[in-house]
């Protein structure tokens, strides 16, 4: 009986009920009696106990909050009458408890926590390989040397002069490559006075800011445009280090060297392609074929460094390549000129390698916008597009050599290469917002 100080037991049954903690201190049955009794003797039958307690105690409000573990838990244990905790403020004037006191009281088995069953895979060996692909994947651990040697400015210095020096070697190859001369020697030499550079006259950048842009020798001045291809190569490999090594690394994602030299490699050859293109209207398959070869190599044995899967990239390619040629052939049959090169379809081929299907079609539509809206402003300007050097390397083609001006704008060529590269750069830098503009504005899901 509950007046005997027993509490919730059955009288004789030699049960023990569970006992809660309570703001560190155990409490029993014995204890539980002093808060429960409100209006006389209640009998043993559980039913009978279970509706006295939902009548007597609050279903909730301020100061009942849920046991955050089960009790038991764990354990197989069916018939234990408590399962949870809550706790309930006692009423004013209750024994034992001052008013607000926070008290623990066994709860009825009706609302049971759910129970943890563990899926046990068919196939303990497969499990772990499952569980990998279905899972998102894990932060690599990277050594905190590590983490703190390649996002130091030193390591971003490097990345800015690397650059530069490629850039200098760029210089080299758009001067050299189409005229047929080797971009390994003779030595870089004053182009006015043929004079040997030494070491300090070929710092990247720096000798040109020193000497203020003229020959240590003959003091006649270099083309500014040398200089501008070594700033612009050290920008990318800076741009790029940031953005395949440094942040990666912050974000726990492993260290991205590789995917900075391959990102760089394709970045340069645009670099090249742009300024050749410029000079002489060709684009140098001496520049683009040997990058498009390491694009490939790289995708079949290392995708995970190219990011791209590489059979949908090389269909791409080849449908672009295709597309370019059947429009060459169109114009050369029907016209009787070339309306595009053969340069512009390898072009695509490489950049389709490096960006995929959607970095093709991003950059035939936006370097066609791109080419319409700067060229038909210079073309109805009157300026010269075509460069002097094509009279030295496209000799026996006069209509490379020089243009008539009075042609008008529909008759004159403008190259084409320069713009792919430039939207291949685009789409190789913003390509998330390009993809989110594309799925938002034109319903395209890339």
């Amino acid at each position: 009986m509950i007046g005997d100080g027993q509490g919730f037991a059955r009288a004789g049954s030699g049960r023990r009920e569970p006992k809660v903690e309570v703001r560190g201190q155990a409490m029993g049955p014995e204890n539980t009696t002093k808060f429960a009794m409100s209006s006389g003797e209640v009998g043993v039958d559980r039913a009978r106990r279970r509706r006295f307690l939902r009548r007597v105690l609050p279903r909730g409000g301020p100061g009942i909050s849920p046991c955050p573990v089960p009790l038991g838990a764990g354990h197989e244990r069916r018939h234990d009458e408590v399962r949870k905790a809550r706790c309930v403020p006692p009423a004013r004037g209750h024994e034992g408890g001052a008013h607000g006191a926070m008290v623990a009281i066994p709860a009825p088995t009706r609302h049971r926590w759910p129970r943890y069953h563990p899926v046990v895979p068919p196939c303990p060996g497969l499990w772990p390989v499952v569980a990998a692909v279905a899972s998102p994947p894990a932060p690599v651990h990277v050594d905190p040397f590590w983490i703190e040697a390649l996002s130091s400015p030193w390591a971003k210095l490097l990345a800015l002069v690397w650059g530069a020096i490629w850039g200098s070697f760029a210089n080299v190859v758009i001067y050299r490559l189409p005229r047929g001369m080797s971009v390994v020697s003779p030595g870089s030499r004053c182009g006015h006075c043929g004079t040997p550079l030494g070491v300090v006259d070929n710092v990247p950048l720096l000798s040109y800011l020193v000497l203020r842009g003229r020959c240590r020798h003959c003091k006649q001045p270099y083309g500014v445009r040398y200089v501008v291809v070594e700033a612009m190569a050290a920008a990318l490999s800076m741009s790029l280090y940031l953005a395949d090594v440094v942040v990666p690394l912050m974000q726990g994602e492993g260290i991205g060297l590789a995917t900075y030299a391959l990102d760089f490699l394709f970045a340069w050859a645009l670099l090249v392609v742009t300024f050749v293109d410029l000079d002489v209207w060709i684009i140098p398959d001496a520049v683009v074929l040997p990058t498009a070869a390491v694009g490939v190599v790289v995708g079949a044995f290392f995708p995970d460094v190219l990011g791209r899967p590489l059979v949908p990239s090389l269909v791409a390619g080849v449908g672009a390549y295709a597309v370019f040629y059947a429009i060459r052939w169109f114009y050369l049959r029907f016209r009787g000129i070339e309306g595009l090169g053969l340069g512009d379809a390898k072009l695509l081929f490489m950049i389709a390698v490096y960006l995929g299907p959607a970095g093709v079609l991003w950059t035939i539509g936006a370097g066609a916008m791109q080419g319409v809206l700067v060229s038909v402003p210079l073309l109805l300007s009157g300026r010269e597009l075509a460069n002097t050097a094509l009279e030295e390397v496209h000799g026996d083609d006069p209509e490379l050599g020089h243009e008539d001006p009075d042609a008008g704008v529909t008759g004159r060529r403008v190259p084409f290469g320069p713009f792919l590269a430039l939207a291949a750069l685009e789409f190789l830098y913003f390509e998330p917002f390009i993809r989110a503009w594309a799925h938002r504005f034109l319903g395209v899901a890339w």
